[in-house]
């Protein structure tokens, strides 16, 4: 029973742990989760055939 008891308090502890450490985040207006604007030059292209 002591086993069981330990085990639980463990889970329920480790799911505690995980929810207040992973918290929560949001995106001001404007704000955009892509680090750049718009595509490189090079971006798109098959490697190896040149050419613009």
């Amino acid at each position: 029973m002591h086993s069981v008891n330990l085990k639980l308090l463990v889970l329920v502890l480790t799911s505690l742990g995980g929810l207040l450490m992973g918290g929560c985040t949001y995106m001001e207006e404007g704000e955009s989760n892509v680090p750049w604007s718009r595509p490189a030059e090079w971006e798109g292209r098959v490697p190896g055939l040149g050419g613009r």
